[in-house]
């Protein structure tokens, strides 16, 4: 606690003043945290005095409470990169980063605690100039690669003149994520402890592992009537696997997308659906993504979407998925539900393709900007037809109800931004995001995306 109200004192956050008379007077409290290493050993104790800012008032306390915070994606494209050009990493973070700030509006606040006086009283990625170092900004702590130890370590002494900083060489946590650096220049990325957490949350951490996320009859099971199951439960389990999902386990994206869409009413068989998902997440608690160098890639940047035609039973509408790979690496992926209902699978394919052609060139521009230079964006899909319809000059008599929305996708290859390539079935490890697969599919996808046991690593 010294040591907090010593930084409050020293960044010289306020001004201590009598109470005000017309306005009102914020509270605030202690806040006792700890930070974990790797495997959850408790690395300190700390205090943290913290305001209630729910207790302001728009317009008067605060005006925005917008922050830019960079993009998981941006942070992927780093660790594609250090590994290809063997840069460096390091970590900082900004002791009492939010001291810094300065406040748009005057706020009166009651003394810090048990430490009262008498009455008299991003945006968030940046590079320098020859790109030789990167650096990733994530509120307080940065993640930094560079070409030698020497440039990124003058950047940090510098940065530390305006500063009080931290810097940890090749950090083994960033961001909630765990980074287990190889001997060979690789990095598994991977949240094995968040995993355990999940587990235990819902007591299952001795339950019999199982090699899919979900049976391959999902869709029959998740319209079953069945008995009421509470939604707390299932919203805060739902909650849990989409952040995990989101990060680092696109294999169980597809099915935690799928039950999201039932939290509002769950029923028991929703609920087994989770329980299921939780005994493959036992049994992969180790699985995360392997960043490695790519010697000569077909392209830099290579996209691969899929989709299942019909396969909400109620519906009929088709289910989406893509993946995006840079270097090689697994760099962003998604799982949704088409908003329309497409007419044929030419057609639902054709809509999952242009929703991956939308990122993929958004990561064009960022890479560009990053002076990274690039082939033309690869976009593949194992659907002739869709390819077809892709590549026509004009829409033909089959295909010009397609909504102008999705038609972004040929204007991309009109312009020769993007080229779009068939992809072999087999290959398609977009698969894995659009259905559920049986267990040789789904591992064979799972090792194309460069899904590896964190523990089962060898060589480095």
């Amino acid at each position: 606690m010294d040591q907090e109200f010593e930084s409050l004192t020293s960044k010289n956050t306020r001004t201590l003043v009598p109470p005000p008379s017309t306005d009102k007077v914020i509270g605030g409290m202690w806040r006792l945290v700890h930070k974990k290493k790797e495997f959850g050993e408790i690395l300190k104790y700390k205090a943290q005095w913290v305001c209630f800012g729910n207790h302001q008032e728009h317009l008067v306390n605060y005006y925005d409470t917008y922050a830019a915070v960079a993009r998981l994606e941006s942070f992927k494209i780093l660790l594609s990169l250090m590994v290809n050009r063997k840069f460096l990493a390091y970590q900082f973070d900004v002791e009492t980063a939010f001291l810094y700030g300065e406040m748009d509006a005057p706020n009166y606040v009651a003394q810090v605690a048990n430490y009262e006086v008498p009455a008299d009283t991003d945006k968030c990625l940046f590079f320098n100039t020859d790109t030789t170092i990167f650096l990733h900004i994530h509120v307080d702590d940065g993640f930094i690669i560079g070409e030698t130890a020497e440039l990124v370590e003058l950047f940090l002494t510098q940065l530390s003149k305006s500063y009080s900083i931290k810097t940890k060489k090749q950090p083994t946590q960033h961001l909630g994520y765990t980074l287990s650096w190889q001997t060979n220049g690789s990095v598994m990325l991977h949240q094995q402890d968040f995993c355990s957490k999940i587990l235990e949350e819902f007591n299952m951490t001795s339950a019999n592992p199982i090699k899919t996320p979900s049976p391959a009859n999902i869709h029959n099971v998740v319209a079953q009537a069945s008995m009421p199951f509470s939604n707390l439960t299932m919203q805060k389990a739902i909650g849990m696997l989409n952040y995990l999902a989101l990060h680092t386990r696109p294999d169980i994206m597809f099915t935690t997308n799928l039950l999201s869409q039932f939290t509002n009413r769950p029923t028991a068989a929703h609920w087994s659906l989770v329980k299921h998902l939780l005994r493959y997440l036992n049994g992969t608690r180790f699985l995360g993504l392997h960043f490695t160098r790519t010697e000569h890639p077909e392209s830099e940047l290579i996209g691969l979407a899929d989709a299942d035609y019909a396969t909400y039973l109620v519906t009929k509408k088709s289910h989406s998925g893509y993946v995006i790979m840079f270097l090689g690496n697994l760099v962003s992926w998604t799982t949704k539900k088409q908003p329309v209902v497409a007419q044929s699978t030419t057609e639902a394919e054709f809509i999952s393709m242009n929703k991956c052609s939308k990122e993929m060139r958004w990561l064009s521009n960022l890479l560009s900007t990053l002076n990274i230079k690039l082939k033309v964006p690869v976009l593949k899909n194992d659907n002739t037809g869709a390819i077809k319809i892709s590549k026509e000059a004009q829409l033909n008599p089959n295909s010009k109800h397609i909504e102008v929305q999705f038609q972004y996708l040929r204007d991309l290859v009109k312009k020769n931004l993007l080229t779009v390539k068939h992809s072999p079935t087999n290959d398609m490890v977009a698969d894995v995001l659009t259905k559920a697969l049986g267990t040789v599919k789904h591992h064979q996808a799972i090792k194309l995306l460069r899904l590896v046991q964190s523990d089962k690593i060898t060589g480095g």
